[in-house]
C-alpha cells in the first residue's frame, strides 16, 4: 500500500513560504509603499498581470488583503475554494475594510440540495452510482478465482437454434435480483474480446457501422491496458465480452432517459451468490433505435458507442485492481467516472491530447457551477465534468514532471488504479502533493487557461481550450469559468470541494478602504488566491 505523503512534499510545486501561525494575513498588492514590512517580505511586492498569489487563512478561517498604489483600472479575481471532502455547503464572504469588523464565525449553512445524478436527465449517472454502491461489498464475497476455477463456471446456454448464447441483463436499478435473459448473437471474435448483438436488433444495426466501432475500440484496448493494466479474467479464456443490447437503453426508461452502457462487477462472482451474474467480464452497451428514448444510428456511431466502450473498459480494469486483486473497495463513483471520461479522450495513437466528443458539454456545465458541483461527492453531468477536467489537469501536469509521486501522466494513471486506496487519499498518494495544493492550481487554471494572460504551464490546459467552440456535434462553446461580479464585498456558498470566483476592480478596492477581509465558515478548510487579470 502506498502511503499519503507528508506535508513537506507540498513544497515541491510551490516555493512560496507561508506563515501559518498568523490568524489574519495581510496581503500587500502594489508597487510601492504601504503595508508592513512583514507583508512585503512575505509576498514580494505587487502582482503582475496573470500572476496568482495564494492566500493563507488563519485558524479562525479569516484572511485580509491590503492593496496600495492602485490606479483603479485594475481587474482582479479573488478565488475562494473549499479543500474539505466532507459533504456540505459553507458560507464565505468578502467584506470591505471600511465596513463593519469581519465576522469571526459563520455557521455552516444547511446541507445543499445538490443536483444528483438523474435529476439533470443523466440516467446513466444514476445507474453508475447504484452500480458502484452494489459493488461495494463484492470484495467480501467468495468470488471466482480468476482463471483458476473453470469447474465452477456455469455452462453456457445456447439460443437461436445454437447460433447465440443466453446473457442476463439487469432490468432494475433497485435490486440485483431483477434481470432479463436475452439471446446474444456473436458478430466478431478477436484476440481481446467476443462481441455479441442482441437477437432483438441483430438486423437493425448497420454492419459496416458496427464494424467501424469495433475496429476503433480494438485499437484502443491494448493502449488502455498498457496505461492502466489488465482487466480480470474470471473464466480463464483470455477474453472479455462486449454486448450490444436494447436492454441497456430500457434500463433508464423509468427515469425518462436511457443508459448508454455499464460494467458491473457482479459478473465476477458465482451465480450461487448473485443469480444475475454471467460469470464473465462483460461491457453492456446501448444500441440505436427507439426503446423509450429515440437514439439515431448516426449519433450513436459518432458520439455514444465510440466513447462508452473505452469509458466502461476503464471501470472493468479499475474493478480488477481495486477489488478482485487487492480485495479493497471500488474507486469512489465520482473519481471512477472522471477517470473513465478522461480515458474517452484516448486516441488510437496512444495520445490523450484530444478531447472526446462527449466531454465538452460536461465541462460546460461544470464551469458554470464550480461552487455548487462538488466533483468528489456526486456524478451529475456537471460533477462528472469537474472530475474529468480535474484528472485531465493532473495528467497534463504529471506529463510536465510536476508531481513527485509520478514520473509522467501514464504513471499517474497507473498509480491511481493499481492500489487499494480510493478517493482523495488515492489522489494525494499518486501525485505526492496535498489535495489543497492541487485544488489551488486547478482552480487558478480554470480562471487563466487559454486567456493569454500567462504562459505559466501550471495555469494552462493543453488538451482542451476553455475559451473556444468545441467539435462535439452539440454546438458547445466554452467561455471560461463563471465569476461573481462584486463591488468590494459579496458572499456566497461553497460546496466541498467547490470553488467560487469573485471579480472586482481597483476602483472597487479603493472604495472599500484599500482592502478586503475574507471570512469562511468554521468547519470549512478554506483556500484562496488573488489573481490579477488586468
Amino acid at each position: 500500500m502506498r502511503t499519503v505523503p507528508s506535508k513537506v512534499l507540498a513544497s515541491f510545486a510551490r516555493s512560496l513560504s507561508f506563515l501559518p501561525s498568523l490568524v489574519v494575513v495581510s496581503l500587500l498588492i502594489g508597487c510601492g509603499g504601504g503595508g508592513g514590512v512583514d507583508s512585503a517580505s512575505l509576498l514580494g511586492g505587487g502582482l503582475s498581470t496573470g500572476e496568482v498569489r495564494p492566500l493563507e487563512f488563519g485558524s479562525d478561517n479569516t484572511a485580509s488583503m491590503n492593496f496600495s498604489d492602485l490606479s483603479g483600472s485594475e481587474e482582479f479575481t479573488v478565488l475562494f475554494f473549499n479543500a474539505s471532502v466532507d459533504e456540505g455547503n459553507f458560507e464565505v464572504e468578502l467584506q470591505s475594510l471600511s465596513g463593519p469588523a469581519p465576522s469571526k464565525l459563520l455557521r455552516q449553512a444547511p446541507d445543499p440540495e445538490f443536483e444528483t445524478a438523474g435529476e439533470d436527465g443523466d440516467i446513466t449517472g444514476a445507474a453508475h452510482v447504484w452500480l458502484r454502491e452494489m459493488e461495494a461489498g463484492l470484495a467480501d464475497q467468495e468470488g471466482l478465482a480468476p482463471g483458476k476455477n473453470l469447474e465452477q463456471i456455469q455452462q453456457t446456454v445456447s439460443c437461436a437454434n445454437g447460433s447465440g448464447i443466453q446473457i442476463k441483463v439487469l432490468n432494475s436499478l433497485s435490486t440485483t435480483q431483477a434481470y432479463t435473459t436475452t439471446c446474444g448473437i456473436q458478430v466478431r471474435s478477436t484476440a481481446n474480446a467476443v462481441y455479441y448483438v442482441d437477437q432483438q436488433v441483430i438486423g437493425d444495426i448497420s454492419r459496416s457501422v458496427l464494424d467501424k466501432i469495433i475496429d476503433d475500440f480494438e485499437q484502443k484496448i491494448p493502449l488502455e491496458r498498457s496505461i492502466l493494466g489488465s482487466e480480470s479474467d474470471i473464466d480463464g479464456d483470455g477474453l472479455f465480452t462486449v454486448y450490444f443490447t436494447p436492454e441497456v437503453n430500457r434500463l433508464g426508461n423509468s427515469g425518462g432517459g436511457f443508459v448508454t452502457g455499464f460494467f458491473f462487477g457482479i459478473d465476477t462472482v458465482p451465480t450461487g451468490a448473485e443469480p444475475a451474474s454471467n460469470e464473465r467480464e462483460i461491457l453492456y452497451i446501448c444500441v440505436p433505435g427507439d426503446f423509450g428514448t429515440v437514439l439515431s444510428e448516426d449519433f450513436w456511431a459518432s458520439n455514444i458507442a465510440p466513447t462508452v466502450l473505452p469509458h466502461e473498459f476503464q471501470h472493468m480494469i479499475s474493478f480488477n485492481h481495486h477489488v478482485v486483486t487487492r480485495k479493497g473497495n471500488a474507486e469512489i463513483a465520482s473519481f471512477n467516472e472522471g477517470l473513465s471520461h478522461f480515458l474517452e479522450d484516448l486516441s488510437n495513437g496512444s495520445q490523450l491530447d484530444r478531447v472526446s466528443v462527449e466531454n465538452p458539454s460536461r465541462v460546460s456545465k461544470f464551469l458554470s457551477s464550480t461552487d455548487s458541483a462538488p466533483f468528489t461527492s456526486g456524478i451529475s453531468i456537471a460533477q462528472r465534468g469537474g472530475a474529468y477536467l480535474f484528472f485531465r489537469y493532473l495528467y497534463e501536469q504529471a506529463q510536465l514532471g510536476r508531481y513527485p509521486g509520478a514520473s509522467d501522466g501514464n504513471d499517474l494513471l497507473r498509480n491511481l488504479l493499481q492500489t487499494d486506496l480510493t478517493g482523495v487519499p488515492n489522489v494525494e498518494a499518486a501525485t505526492g502533493l496535498e489535495f489543497k495544493d492541487l485544488l489551488l492550481d486547478f482552480y487558478a487554471a480554470l480562471q487563466l487557461s487559454n486567456t493569454g494572460l500567462t504562459g505559466d504551464p501550471r495555469y494552462n490546459f493543453r488538451g482542451i481550450d476553455l475559451h473556444a467552440s468545441q467539435e462535439d456535434n452539440r454546438g458547445t462553446v466554452l467561455d471560461g469559468v463563471h465569476t461573481e461580479v462584486v463591488s468590494g464585498a459579496g458572499k456566497g456558498l461553497v460546496s466541498s470541494p467547490g470553488g467560487l470566483f469573485f471579480s472586482l476592480t481597483g476602483n472597487d478596492i479603493i472604495g472599500s478602504g484599500q482592502g478586503i477581509n475574507l471570512v469562511a465558515a468554521q468547519g470549512m478548510i478554506p483556500g484562496g488566491a488573488v489573481i490579477r487579470l488586468r
